[in-house]
């Protein structure tokens, strides 16, 4: 699968799945925004520093799902 054939919920699916492989390592927001840089860069750098950036958070908010939904 391409990145760009990759539904959001897919994504979000992966985004569990490195999580679960990571255990602690990572928080989930950095796994978030990571996987995010990886498969979709040009949300990731519309993230960073935002209200919505995720990386230091251990939930997403739905406010943020809500954002990346509509422009995925």
């Amino acid at each position: 699968m391409t990145t760009s054939d990759m539904t959001y919920e897919q994504f979000i699916a992966k985004v569990a799945s490195n999580y679960e492989k990571l255990g602690n390592e990572w928080r989930y927001g950095q796994t978030f925004f990571n996987t995010m840089s990886a498969h979709r860069p040009d949300l990731a750098e519309m993230l960073r520093g935002s209200l919505h950036d995720p990386f230091h958070k251990e939930i997403i908010s739905e406010d943020t799902h809500k954002f990346l939904s509509a422009r995925w």
